[in-house]
């Protein structure tokens, strides 16, 4: 779809994202942001990069990063500076050549992606990384074993991703009755870590590491996650 025709779902929350979730967000982000640095990664790709805060938090000395989003009011709340580049554009089309970053970020972006369009985004995700590079992966799990984690998985986070509208609530459900981040990163062949977890167990953050720049990696995402 045209980017200049498609609906931006996120025109009616944007200005207000940053101030609903920011703080509960942070935790997730800095832990992104410790494991970055302590890589010693210093191109990064923030997919899906919303109001930008990732990239923000990731802000240093030597750091050159880039933030791709398809919403253009996300990208308006972003904050401008000379050493954070913007980009409105699909996660699933990427102008971005092979072998480019050290690091690539999807946050909270692919349960609310129909499955072939997140294939696409993986790939466009992982051709991008350097031999070396990672990954970074942050989504909802399966329900925890726990009684906050279930309560958290079964009512509160259902509640919220109705309120983002009937697409946005579909595709959350059809992530969940996959195997939700699970079954997704099961389906890399590579190494991979969990760096934290949040929201009572909810949602995970992980990396997946570009050994050796490997395509056949996808080899079992060619079938239906889950």
């Amino acid at each position: 779809m045209n980017m200049q025709t498609q609906q931006d779902t996120y025109h009616r929350i944007a200005k207000y994202y940053e101030r609903a979730l920011g703080k509960r967000l942070a935790p997730l982000r800095g832990n992104i942001r410790t494991f970055i640095h302590y890589k010693g990664h210093r191109r990064i790709l923030d997919l899906c990069c919303g109001t930008g805060k990732q990239l923000q938090m990731l802000a240093a000395p030597g750091m050159k990063l880039w933030g791709l989003d398809s919403s253009r009011a996300m990208l308006a709340q972003a904050e401008r500076r000379p050493d954070i580049s913007y980009i409105l554009g699909d996660a699933s089309s990427i102008p971005f050549r092979e072998k480019s970053f050290d690091a690539v970020i999807l946050t909270l972006a692919l349960h609310e992606k129909p499955l072939e369009q997140q294939q696409k985004i993986l790939r466009q995700a992982w051709d991008c990384l350097r031999p070396g590079g990672h990954l970074i992966l942050a989504d909802f799990c399966r329900v925890p074993s726990t009684v906050r984690g279930w309560i958290m998985a079964k009512a509160v986070l259902p509640a919220i991703e109705r309120f983002a509208g009937h697409e946005h609530f579909a595709n959350y459900s059809s992530w969940m009755k996959s195997g939700a981040l699970e079954s997704v990163i099961d389906g890399f062949s590579t190494r991979k870590n969990l760096i934290s977890s949040h929201f009572s167990g909810t949602v995970a953050v992980c990396s997946l590491e570009n050994e050796a720049y490997d395509k056949n990696v996808f080899l079992s995402l060619n079938k239906p996650i889950g």
